[in-house]
C-alpha cells in the first residue's frame, strides 16, 4: 500500500469523533497489530500495547521520533528553540522601569511550564505539517494531550501509509532529488555571489558618501562620472544575472513541481491499475466489447431458452389434452364393462328361464303348439345368445387389446411428460443462473462507471485546488525575489 496522489487529498474540515466512523481518507485504515509492525520497522518504539492504549507521553515521544526521522526536526532543536524564544522575550521585558515588576512576574511565573508549554506547541506544529502531508488535516492539541485509540489508529494508519510510499518510491527519486540539490546548490551561490556585490556596492556607496568632500578635491567630476557609469553597468549587468536566475528558479521550480505531480499520479493510477487487475484477474483478456457481445449473446441464448419453453408448455398442454382424451376412453371402457354385466345378467335369466321350461315340460304337453312356439323361440333365443357369446367374447378380446395397448401409450406418456418435465426444470435452473450472470455483469459495469466519474470529479476538484496553491505560491516567490528599491 503506497500513499496516494496528492489531488486526491481531501481539505475540508469534519467533526473530530466521526472521522473514523465515516471515514473518507485516502488511505486504508490499518488494525493495531500491523500498524506495530510496521512502525518497528522504521525503528520507532511501537508495541502493539502501546499504540492500541496509547498515552499522552508516549505520542510525544513518537512525534518527536517521527518528526526527526522525517522531517529532520529533532527534539534537541525544538528545545533550543524554545530557549531561544523564552530568553528573547525576557530580554524583551526587561528594562529599568519595570524591573521590580519583572522580578515579582519572574517568581510567579515557573519557567518550566512555559518551556513545556511552548515545546509542546512547537511539536504540535511540526506534527500538524507533517501529517498535512500524509492526508491528515484535523490534528489537534487534544490529540497529543488526551489520545483516543481510534483517532490515533487512524493518524498512524496515515504515517505507514507515507512511510510506505516512500520507501517503495526512493530510488526512482533519487535522480530527481539529486537535480534538485544541485540546482539550490547553484541557487544558493547565485545569492551568495549576489549578496557580495550588493554589500560591495553598498560599501562603495558608503565610501562615496563619506568622501565626498575628498574625492571633489582629488578627482574631477569626468572621474566621478567615469566611475558611476562603470558601476551602473554592473548593476545592471547584476540585475541582469539576478533576473535570469530567477526566471531559471521559477522554470525549475515549476518543472520540479509539474513533474513530482506527474511522477504522483503516474505510482498512483499504476496502483489503482494494479489493485483493478488484482479483482479482475479472471477477466484480464477480456475488454467492453467482448463483454457486451457475450452479453448480447446470452440474450440472445435467453430468448431461444424462452421461446423453447414455449414450446415446452404448448408440447404438455398437447400431453394433458391426450391425457384427458385417454380417461374418457377409459370411462367408455368402464362403461362397456357395464353393458357386458347387463348381458351376462340377460344369460343368466335366460339360463333361468330355460331351466323353468324344461321343469314345465311335462305341465306343456297338453300346449304342444304352445310348446312348440316356445321351442322355437328357445332356439331362436339360443341362436341369439351364441350369437351375443360371440360377440362378448370378441369384444373381451378387443377390450383386452386396447386396454394393453392403452396402457403402453399411458405408460410412454407418463414417461415423456416426466422427461419433459425434467429437461424443463433443468432449463430453467439454467435460464435462472444466466440472468443472474447477467445481472451481475451490468451491476459490475455500472459500479464501475460510477467509480470512473465520481474520482474524475474529485481529481477535477483536487487539481483546481491545487492550481490555486501553486499560483499564490508562485505569487508570493516571486515578491520575495524581487530586488529591493
Amino acid at each position: 500500500m503506497s500513499r496516494p496522489s496528492s489531488i486526491y487529498r481531501g481539505g475540508t474540515f469534519q467533526a473530530r469523533r466521526s472521522l473514523y466512523l465515516a471515514p473518507h481518507d485516502p488511505f486504508n485504515l490499518l488494525d493495531f497489530r500491523e500498524i506495530s509492525i510496521c512502525l518497528q520497522s522504521c525503528d520507532f518504539t511501537a508495541s502493539e500495547e502501546l499504540v492500541s492504549r496509547p498515552t499522552s507521553q508516549y505520542i510525544r515521544t513518537l512525534l518527536e521520533q517521527i518528526l526527526d526521522t522525517f522531517m529532520c526536526i529533532s527534539s534537541e532543536n525544538i528545545q533550543k528553540g524554545v530557549k531561544n524564544v523564552i530568553r528573547e522575550d525576557r530580554a524583551a521585558n526587561k528594562s529599568p522601569a519595570n524591573g521590580s515588576t519583572q522580578e515579582e512576574d519572574d517568581e510567579n511565573n515557573d519557567p518550566d511550564d512555559a518551556a513545556s508549554t511552548l515545546a509542546l506547541i512547537s511539536l504540535h506544529r511540526g506534527a500538524t505539517e507533517f501529517l498535512h502531508t500524509c492526508g491528515i488535516n484535523d490534528f489537534t492539541l487534544m490529540d497529543i494531550m488526551r489520545p483516543e485509540p481510534q483517532r490515533i489508529r487512524r493518524i498512524l494508519s496515515a504515517i505507514v501509509n507515507y512511510a510506505r510510499f516512500r520507501e517503495e518510491n526512493s530510488v526512482e527519486c533519487e535522480k530527481l532529488v539529486s537535480l534538485s540539490e544541485s540546482n539550490l546548490e547553484k541557487i544558493r551561490a547565485a545569492k551568495a555571489e549576489n549578496n557580495r556585490l550588493q554589500n560591495e556596492i553598498s560599501t562603495v556607496e558608503q565610501k562615496l558618501a563619506s568622501g565626498a568632500e575628498t574625492q571633489a578635491k582629488k578627482a574631477s567630476l569626468k572621474q566621478i562620472n567615469a566611475y558611476n557609469s562603470k558601476l551602473e553597468e554592473e548593476l545592471k549587468k547584476l540585475k541582469r544575472l539576478q533576473e535570469e536566475l530567477t526566471l531559471s528558479y521559477n522554470q525549475y521550480r515549476d518543472e520540479k513541481g509539474r513533474l513530482i505531480e506527474k511522477l504522483e499520479d503516474q505510482h498512483y493510477l499504476i496502483l489503482e491499475a494494479k489493485k483493478d487487475i488484482d479483482k479482475l484477474k479472471s477477466y484480464m483478456h477480456t475488454d467492453f466489447d467482448i463483454l457486451n457481445k457475450v452479453i448480447e449473446d446470452l440474450r440472445s441464448n435467453l430468448n431461444e431458452y424462452q421461446q423453447a419453453a414455449s414450446s415446452q408448455e404448448q408440447r404438455n398442454r398437447n400431453i394433458n389434452i391426450s391425457i384427458e382424451a385417454f380417461q374418457i376412453i377409459e370411462q367408455n371402457i368402464k362403461n362397456l364393462f357395464k353393458i357386458l354385466e347387463e348381458v351376462s345378467n340377460d344369460l343368466a335369466r335366460q339360463n333361468r328361464i330355460a331351466e323353468e321350461l324344461n321343469k314345465h315340460q311335462d305341465m306343456l304337453e297338453e300346449k304342444k303348439q304352445e310348446s312348440h312356439e316356445y321351442g322355437r323361440q328357445i332356439s331362436a333365443l339360443q341362436r341369439k345368445i351364441n350369437v351375443n357369446e360371440e360377440k362378448t367374447q370378441k369384444l373381451r378380446e378387443g377390450f383386452n387389446r386396447e386396454t394393453e395397448r392403452q396402457q403402453q401409450e399411458t405408460a410412454t406418456l407418463r414417461q415423456e411428460y416426466e422427461k419433459l418435465s425434467q429437461d424443463r426444470a433443468t432449463k430453467e435452473e439454467e435460464l435462472e443462473r444466466t440472468r443472474k450472470e447477467i445481472n451481475r455483469y451490468e451491476h459490475m459495469i455500472n459500479s464501475e462507471k460510477n467509480e470512473f466519474n465520481i474520482e474524475y470529479k474529485n481529481a477535477e476538484a483536487a487539481v483546481s485546488r491545487l492550481n490555486a496553491h501553486v499560483n499564490l505560491y508562485i505569487s508570493e516567490m516571486s515578491k520575495k525575489l524581487e530586488p529591493k528599491s
